[in-house]
């Protein structure tokens, strides 16, 4: 299936917002959301990350995840 024929401009756009949400990560966008609704990434948050990430250490989760999408954006 051919994207540019199929798609209208707008499902377009939806479908490469799902792409570079699959690259950055699920769990990557999550957080972001939830750090710019301005709410704190509890315990269990962060227990989900560590593990979506396959991290050893729970240290640095929400740092290591502003830095991602910081860099990701400047991109």
């Amino acid at each position: 299936m051919d994207t540019a024929d199929t798609f209208t401009a707008a499902g377009q756009a939806v479908v490469a917002c799902l792409i570079q949400i699959g690259g950055l990560g699920v769990t990557s966008v999550g957080v972001g959301v939830i750090l710019a609704l301005g709410r704190r990434v509890n315990l269990k948050e962060r227990l989900l990350i560590k593990e979506a990430m396959n991290l050893d250490s729970g240290k640095g989760i929400v740092c290591l995840v502003k830095n991602v999408l910081k860099n990701y954006a400047h991109i």
